[in-house]
């Protein structure tokens, strides 16, 4: 008796003596049972209602998307003090410069600012992180005007002083 695969994913057909047989493959079986329990333990994401676990609260690009915006608002001191903050140098600020290299990925195509090499750039704070006062925004501190390409020498150069922008 031919009998079309259970699995509404898979075009199968196959040929079975047993009438409780529903599935071509296990691996059939298992992928609809899979979606199944998927469909039945979802819900929309608040943001953009695609499915996610039931666990989770964002999916993965909302997610990302909320972590970034609700550093960019906070102060210089308010970063520091929190609980995910490290509390010892030079890593205390690490989290604000990937920030600020996330935020201005574009600027790695281009070529350094100073010298014009090209196959490698770094993404740099103009006024190091450190000089800015406590009260400044995060998003202050990585806005466009305070970030710059430069290559690795001429980054250099810049955190001994030896670059003047």
């Amino acid at each position: 008796m031919k009998t079309k695969c259970a699995n509404k994913k898979c075009p199968n057909s196959f040929h079975t003596n047993k009438a409780e047989q529903k599935y071509c493959s296990s691996n059939c079986q298992r992928s609809s049972y899979h979606r199944e329990w998927f469909q039945k333990n979802k819900k929309p994401c608040p943001d953009c209602n695609n499915p996610i676990k039931r666990s989770a609260s964002y999916c993965k690009p909302c997610a990302a998307s909320h972590r970034s915006d609700h550093l960019l608002e906070m102060t210089l001191e308010e970063y520091v003090n929190c609980s995910t903050a490290p509390k010892h140098l030079p890593s205390k600020y690490n989290k604000i410069r990937s920030l600020a290299r996330s935020q201005h990925k574009d600027l790695t195509k281009r070529s350094c600012a100073k010298c014009g090499y090209h196959k490698h750039v770094h993404i740099c704070h103009i006024k190091p992180i450190h000089t800015f006062n406590n009260k400044t925004k995060i998003k202050t501190i990585n806005s466009s005007s305070n970030i710059i390409q430069l290559c690795p020498n001429c980054h250099w150069e810049l955190d001994n002083n030896l670059l003047v922008l």
